[in-house]
């Protein structure tokens, strides 16, 4: 079977399309992944009744250690280079612990993520893309900057990846991260704004959820509870199915052009008495090797029968 030219381009067309959905879908479904944890995700629900910083210190502590728990608290500040305030830019704060990264996925790419230990409360967690703005270098671990007006030392520079969820969940400031416990705004009796919940053996069950609910005094209600786990699943399931239907669609449009010919001259051939291979190419507008090769194949399986001679509109006998 002989595709003409037209058809060629076509079906180059369909299949690049093809090809750069299928990169992208790939694309955005790893990215869905690293976005989102494995976690059970709580945020307060109003100001007034909360958990406070105390309290799941302790819950944690008696939890038997049967999962991980990381807090956060957020802001908005000011970041600046420690030898000047020419260079400085907004940020976002992550007032966290030393679990976010057993839950979020930050790739560390200098230094280390700060641990529970005293000696890092001033310590902070930048972006590799930061560190370049402030300092014009991402080897910086153990130098001093300005947050708020208040010094920090630089214990780890992680991998700004940039993509397109991070870009919809995001307000388009950097974001850098120091230890909540260390704060001087921040005390046992300080609200919790959400904190992450998982179990150290994989995903976290109902039974975990009970024992730290009761750990919390019942508490829990207090939040709303995101199951981001459960959201990845059907996110990931939604994902393969748009990939299956448009895959379909987009097979489907790739054999339509194939066979495209050779459905235009069964049609010609079925409207008509008897036709010759001359008028298929000049009515149908394909040049001569197409219709010898489509009718050829028509021959073969029996589709078509070749009768002989007989008069064309032009007068001459044609087959």
């Amino acid at each position: 079977m002989i595709i003409t030219k037209y058809s060629k381009l076509k079906l180059f067309l369909y299949t690049i399309i093809f090809a750069l959905f299928m990169f992208m879908s790939i694309s955005v479904r790893q990215q869905v992944i690293s976005a989102l944890p494995e976690a059970v995700e709580y945020v307060s629900k109003n100001n007034t009744d909360y958990i406070t910083l105390s309290e799941i210190k302790q819950a944690v502590n008696n939890s038997d250690d049967i999962m991980t728990v990381n807090v956060q608290n957020r802001k908005n500040g000011t970041a600046e280079a420690y030898h000047t305030s020419l260079l400085s830019d907004n940020v976002n704060i992550i007032l966290t612990d030393e679990n976010y990264p057993e839950i979020h996925n930050i790739n560390m790419i200098k230094g280390n993520f700060f641990s529970a230990v005293i000696s890092e409360s001033d310590a902070i967690v930048i972006s590799d893309s930061l560190a370049n703005l402030l300092f014009k270098s991402i080897d910086i671990i153990g130098c001093q900057m300005i947050l708020n007006g208040e010094t920090k030392t630089i214990s780890g520079v992680y991998e700004n990846n940039e993509s397109f969820v991070s870009d919809l969940s995001s307000n388009g400031l950097e974001t850098v991260f120091v230890p909540v416990y260390y704060q001087t705004d921040i005390n046992d009796s300080t609200r919790i704004e959400s904190f992450y919940v998982k179990g150290n053996n994989g995903s976290i069950g109902n039974k975990e959820i009970q024992e730290l609910d009761a750990l919390l005094n019942n508490k829990l209600e207090l939040y709303k509870q995101n199951d981001l786990n459960s959201s990845k699943k059907l996110l990931m399931q939604l994902f393969n199915i748009i990939i299956f239907v448009i895959g379909l669609i987009v097979v489907v449009k790739l054999f339509s052009v194939i066979f495209k010919n050779i459905k235009k001259i069964v049609n010609y051939i079925i409207n008509h008495e008897a036709t010759s291979k001359v008028e298929l190419s000049k009515d149908l507008n394909l040049s001569m090797p197409t219709v010898l090769s489509n009718v050829n194949e028509l021959l073969a399986n029996g589709i078509a029968v070749e009768t002989g001679e007989y008069e064309s509109t032009g007068g001459r006998k044609a087959k």
